[in-house]
């Protein structure tokens, strides 16, 4: 999904579709307007999505080509699980490796406390539809869907890192090259608001 982005972004991702000479089909849909975070997730699970399990790969993050064969091996090992995080390395704007991550274990107690990491998140699908579309103010979508999805089901690991996970000045979630006053600004306005709207979702999901 391309959410309306203003610069060359839909006409390079038409080229390499165009370019693609795999056996997958691919649906690429390109929006007029910038509709924000939850609207793009909300259109992937309950229009988009035709699948059994749903794995989130951000605009700015570089996947494993083999990181889908990984979910769906240990979802098939495991009927019981409905959310899959993997671990992920950190890169800055430029790729430059800033260190590793490992997913923990969660569960619905925990879930109020700590997320699956979304850049690194796979959820089955029909844990997330049986309840109804994030709400248009929801931009930490990864808090609310693991809530949901542990709700039905259990949490699964494959520590690999599966995942390059970018870090820079653009994220939602901040910055590891922004100043102390910035980064400090940020997680006591935006962050603790964006925080607080999910755990909102979360506690009326429950």
């Amino acid at each position: 999904i391309d959410d309306g982005s203003m610069d060359n972004t839909s006409d390079i991702i038409q080229e390499e579709i165009s370019a693609y000479r795999g056996s997958h089909e691919i649906n690429f849909l390109v929006k007029d307007i910038n509709k924000g975070l939850s609207d793009s997730v909300n259109t992937m699970i309950y229009e988009q999505a035709q699948g059994e399990w749903c794995i989130f790969a951000a605009g700015d993050d570089v996947s494993s080509p083999y990181r889908a064969t990984e979910v769906v091996n240990l979802a098939r090992a495991d009927p019981s699980l409905t959310v899959i995080q993997n671990g992920v390395t950190r890169i800055d704007e430029v790729g430059r490796v800033l260190g590793n991550l490992s997913p923990k274990t969660l569960s619905l107690r925990g879930s109020s406390k700590e997320s699956a990491l979304g850049a690194a998140a796979a959820y089955r699908r029909d844990s997330i539809i049986s309840f109804p579309p994030l709400g248009p103010k929801v931009v930490n979508e990864d808090i609310v869907l693991t809530t949901r999805a542990l709700i039905t089901g259990k949490f699964g690991i494959i520590e690999e890192s599966l995942v390059f996970w970018r870090r820079h000045t653009n994220n939602i979630s901040g910055s590891s090259s922004q100043s102390f006053i910035e980064r400090t600004s940020f997680a006591r306005g935006e962050f603790q608001e964006y925080r607080l709207i999910a755990r909102a979702q979360q506690i009326e999901d429950i």
